[in-house]
């Protein structure tokens, strides 16, 4: 048992390093140089919270701080990506929108994601496939409870 604690361990810790780097040459080699990882992930963040793109919010999903996230919108706005707006019914709720290029920027990173996931359901079989979603949904629920 411990021999696959090991080997999990070192596959965990290998597999995220690799991730990151690989998303950051993807990044860097693309047409938006300037966009480092944590800026990209904010970007997504934004995406995804579709309507409720509430400052506040956005750095709660994200597990940072207010302070972090204003900087980090700072930098991207600078960037021409995102739009900081303050919310018309109630002018202390800041709400945060992409720019176009914000949105070249996703889709670019989308399309690293869907290689991504296509290099690993091509090697495996239906069968293996299941066994693998079922164990990566059993880890993620892990890693939410230590949220």
């Amino acid at each position: 048992m411990e021999k696959f604690k090991q080997d999990i361990n070192s596959f965990l810790v290998d597999a995220f390093n690799s991730l990151l780097q690989i998303e950051e040459d993807f990044l860097a080699k693309g047409p938006f140089k300037n966009i480092t990882v944590k800026e990209m992930h904010l970007i997504d963040t934004v995406v995804n919270m579709k309507d409720n793109n509430i400052a506040k919010n956005i750095a709660r999903k994200l597990n940072i701080t207010q302070s972090s996230l204003t900087t980090a919108v700072n930098t991207l706005e600078k960037k021409g990506m995102l739009i900081r707006k303050a919310d018309e019914k109630d002018k202390r709720i800041v709400k945060i929108y992409l720019t176009e290029k914000a949105m070249e920027v996703y889709l670019h990173h989308k399309e690293f994601h869907r290689e991504l996931v296509d290099v690993v359901t091509n090697k495996l079989s239906s069968q293996e496939l299941d066994a693998f979603v079922s164990g990566l949904n059993k880890v993620r629920g892990f890693f939410d409870s230590k949220k």
